[in-house]
């Protein structure tokens, strides 16, 4: 409760680099704010080039996970959040 997960944000390659995660991001934000959430949260592969522009944004990591899928395979990510409502901001008093 209170923290909007996003779980999957997919760019062709071709698309890539050109604002359109970031657009995406702000829609996502915006919305959540809306509903009177207080984080956005997302895990991403700890290679993932999308790292910098998701702290660039404003998410910070607070956590890798490395999950056994089975069959040899782990998802390995940074978890990673961006406070809604950061201390010091507009509204917050």
């Amino acid at each position: 409760p209170g923290i909007t997960k996003l779980h999957k944000i997919y760019l062709l390659p071709s698309r890539q680099g050109k604002g359109y995660g970031k657009a995406l991001i702000h829609k996502v934000k915006s919305v959540a704010k809306n509903a009177e959430q207080t984080a956005l949260r997302l895990g991403v592969n700890y290679q993932n080039k999308a790292i910098g522009m998701y702290e660039h944004l404003g998410f910070v990591k607070y956590e890798r996970r490395d999950l056994d899928i089975g069959t040899g395979y782990f998802m390995e990510d940074w978890l990673m959040e961006m406070p809604l409502n950061p201390p010091g901001a507009a509204g917050n008093e």
